[in-house]
């Protein structure tokens, strides 16, 4: 955790401004460069008695590895470990303890006051849970690359992002949240799931990427902060995906831009079957899920993607081809094995998963207030939208 994201975060609880105890730091790759100022209201890196004034490419060199975020107001607490703060409610934070008992060991006499009986009881018992099949989803497939980040957030092109501050929200492993610093933003990524720590290796390099755990229904960052917002695969999978999304557009500033990529409805059988085949999967353990959707994605991509990449060199066959293969078949051919292997592993074992037309999409943002509205389908998978929120006047 960086000291930067002390000017955007505030408690999920009561919303008061948060303070950072460090227990232990370390040294990263700083800022090459920029101009102007990071933080907007206040320098944390000052406040911490490193310096006497802002310095930011200085600032960017700290990471905090492991500490506390503690609230003004309410006096909640949020342990930082492994470089993520965890702000995670109530009924998750001991899953926390499960995962991580080591940090509370080492620092028992700093958070023993802040844990119930029944967390002192289990610290120290060396047991994880994932806390969703997606926290053990993208720490296993931390490498899954399908290079569509742009197409999931057209018609928003690169030079976009130049220079803006942007929130991904559900960043599994972090894939999207690279696409967008190298597009030149800065970045935050929050996700519920354990893939924070996965997508924290992955973007540790560069300090324009910040990770934080928490959840859209009970966000820990200030109002009107960032310049866009994008969620690409994720609210389909809340509990309340519209109200997922209402909990979202209150962090955009006024200008800024918010997209999401939302799973169709289009598909009624397909769904249907998907549906049934879940009724197995989620009562298997994730490692037998992992096997089954290997052999899902083998019969899938052998049978049907490998041979169409394979025939589609051929001459004069590729223009048939082209007129006459599904759309998921075309799509998947742009890609390798893997990434139909993780896909597969995606629709076998998610919990919580909602389907959506256009119009109901175009609802969210028109409900909201947001303008210039872009709702477009991306075959009959999903649909993506864009919208901006309107100058304050």
């Amino acid at each position: 955790m960086q000291y930067r994201l002390l000017d955007l975060l505030c408690c999920p609880s009561c919303k008061g401004d948060v303070t950072v105890e460090d227990f232990q730091t370390s040294q990263r790759q700083p800022l090459g460069s920029m101009t102007g100022k990071r933080c907007q209201d206040r320098c944390a890196y000052v406040e911490a008695g490193l310096s006497k004034e802002p310095d930011c490419l200085a600032c960017s060199k700290v990471e905090i590895r492991e500490g506390l975020v503690s609230c003004n107001k309410c006096g909640k607490k949020y342990p930082i470990i492994d470089g993520v703060p965890r702000f995670l409610p109530d009924d998750l934070q001991q899953e926390v303890v499960d995962r991580y008992p080591e940090f509370f060991v080492k620092y028992e006499a700093k958070m023993s006051p802040h844990l119930s009986k029944a967390q002192q009881d289990r610290v120290g018992k060396l047991k994880a849970q994932t806390m969703s099949s997606f926290g053990y989803e993208w720490n296993e497939f931390a490498e899954y690359d399908a290079q569509n980040f742009l197409e999931l957030i057209y018609p928003v092109e690169p030079k976009y992002f130049s220079s803006k501050l942007g929130l991904d929200c559900g960043c599994g492993a972090g894939r999207h949240t690279q696409q967008a610093v190298a597009y030149g933003a800065e970045m935050v990524a929050m996700d519920l799931s354990w893939a924070v720590d996965a997508s924290y290796k992955k973007n540790l390099p560069t300090a324009q990427a910040m990770v934080v755990q928490c959840d859209v229904f009970n966000l820990p960052f200030k109002p009107k902060r960032f310049d866009f917002i994008y969620s690409l695969g994720v609210l389909h999978h809340t509990t309340n995906p519209p109200k997922s999304f209402d909990s979202l557009v209150p962090l955009l500033k006024p200008g800024g831009g918010i997209m999401v990529w939302i799973y169709s409805s289009t598909r009624k059988f397909v769904l249907f079957a998907l549906k049934v085949a879940r009724m197995v999967t989620l009562r298997l353990p994730n490692i037998m899920i992992k096997w089954a959707s290997f052999a899902a994605a083998c019969i899938d991509y052998g049978l049907f993607v490998w041979p169409y990449k394979r025939l589609h060199q051929v001459a004069g066959l590729g223009r048939v081809l082209e007129a006459i293969a599904p759309p998921r078949v075309k799509g998947y051919a742009k890609y390798d094995f893997h990434v139909s292997y993780t896909d597969w592993f995606d629709r076998l074992s998610y919990p919580c998963v909602n389907y959506y037309n256009g119009d109901q999409v175009r609802e969210w943002y028109e409900r909201n207030g947001l303008t210039d509205l872009k709702i477009s389908p991306t075959g009959p998978f999903a649909w993506r939208g864009f919208g901006i929120k309107p100058m304050v006047k």
